[in-house]
């Protein structure tokens, strides 16, 4: 690192790189896309009044990277993201920190005081009230996929078991990836021994559906987003540690498959059996469940619980009335609900995938994929139709999954483009 030259430019700037870079640090942590953590920090650099010009980002999911140079000094320094979790709170306070901070005339002292008490600030839900919602969620989608009310409650059950075995691996700082493998286990082993109580017509769902609040929606919906933004080292990074995810979920629910002789649920229909009327309730219930696992601001509860509304009826409507294939469908119900969403957040002044992302979880095909699963697990003793149609089945699910990270990311892109050009005109 060079001598500090006189210009006014690098006055602070040790101190001012550090605040830029937790800025970024704070937003990637706490799962904000790529965009966004640029945008941010681009922001905070033109509160510090270091140009554009002079300024040079790299942003991937572990490491940020920044360096300021006039061609004749430079500047550089980088903040590690240890850690990722899911807190849409944390994401709106440092956006609108960040675009408030020239407005308010913060000094560096006044803005380092923000971001320390956005770091520190407690989630809004307790431990107990984010259990309740992940049941919720859980039981909500195992009637999105067709169980009955004695499944949802299973679901519920084992769903809040997993919520406790997890977070209770997190404070012994477990290994993320064997937390979840083991939370999975658990709820999926404790859905199978409700299974001979006979409590429901559709026994096996709970097996399926208590695990999907571990379903890692946020870094898939980034990785496509990030992707189709053109930053793919960072959306390759997302997308690698999906698919990690998602193998340790595989992990815990194998074991259970295996362990408990699981006969064939590679038939099971994902048809929901109820009104338009229950599923809209489900619906709303799951985007609310989702949302408080989310840290989502209280007073958009009711917002992303429409938005769940939303994508979920419109879906079952293209697929189920009008036969338009299930990919098509969420990929439709996902970009009506990002349009949605568009307004909502200029309305409320957050960030779109606050708002968005806990709305299309209940589009995630959990289902499919776990019936995949079980085929290829048991590929030996399955008759070839019963096998091929799994088979099917998970290609079409992977299909949703990049379907509704699509239908999110490409209405927002659109958008974006079109504001970042009105700025452009604007400045002219």
């Amino acid at each position: 690192m060079d001598a500090a030259p006189s210009s006014a430019l690098y006055t602070n700037i040790n101190r001012k790189m550090e605040l830029i870079l937790r800025t970024g640090q704070l937003l990637m942590e706490n799962g904000a896309d790529t965009n966004r953590v640029v945008r941010d920090m681009v922001q905070t650099s033109a509160f510090f009044q270091i140009p554009a010009a002079a300024l040079h980002l790299h942003v991937v999911y572990t490491t940020i990277i920044i360096n300021i140079s006039d061609g004749v000094h430079a500047f550089t320094s980088l903040e590690k993201c240890r850690k990722h979790d899911a807190n849409m709170d944390v994401i709106t306070a440092v956006s609108r920190l960040s675009a408030e901070a020239s407005a308010k005339h913060l000094t560096l002292d006044a803005y380092e005081a923000a971001l320390n008490h956005i770091e520190r600030l407690p989630r809004r839900y307790p431990a107990a009230f984010s259990a309740f919602g992940t049941g919720i969620a859980c039981a909500a989608l195992a009637i999105i996929f067709g169980g009955d009310l004695d499944a949802a409650f299973c679901t519920a059950l084992a769903s809040v078991l997993g919520f406790f075995v997890r977070r209770r691996l997190a404070l012994w700082e477990v290994n993320p990836y064997a937390g979840i493998a083991v939370a999975a286990f658990a709820a999926t082993f404790a859905a199978w021994l409700m299974i001979p109580l006979n409590l429901s017509t559709t026994p096996y769902i709970p097996m399926i559906a208590g695990s999907l609040c571990f379903v890692p929606g946020i870094p898939l919906i980034n990785a496509v987003d990030d992707l189709v933004n053109d930053r793919i080292i960072a959306g390759l990074t997302r997308a690698m540690h999906t698919v990690l995810i998602i193998g340790a979920m595989t992990f815990g629910i194998v074991l259970t498959i295996r362990l408990g002789s699981v006969a064939d649920f590679t038939t099971i229909s994902i048809v929901p059996s109820t009104g338009y009327l229950i599923l809209a309730v489900a619906a709303a219930l799951a985007s609310l469940g989702f949302s408080v696992i989310f840290n989502v601001p209280p007073k958009l509860l009711g917002v992303t619980a429409f938005g769940g509304v939303i994508a979920v009826v419109l879906k079952n409507f293209l697929n189920l009335s009008l036969a338009l294939p299930l990919p098509s469908s969420a990929t439709v119900g996902a970009a009506a609900v990002s349009l949605y969403t568009l307004a909502a957040s200029r309305y409320f002044r957050v960030p779109t995938h606050v708002i968005s992302i806990p709305c299309v979880i209940p589009l995630i095909p959990g289902i499919p994929l776990y019936r995949l699963l079980f085929a290829l697990i048991n590929v030996r003793s399955l008759p070839l139709p019963t096998f091929l149609s799994a088979v099917q089945g998970g290609i079409e699910a992977v299909f949703i999954l990049i379907g509704i990270s699509l239908g999110v990311a490409i209405p927002n892109l659109v958008a974006r483009h079109r504001l970042d050009r009105r700025q452009r005109l604007k400045a002219k």
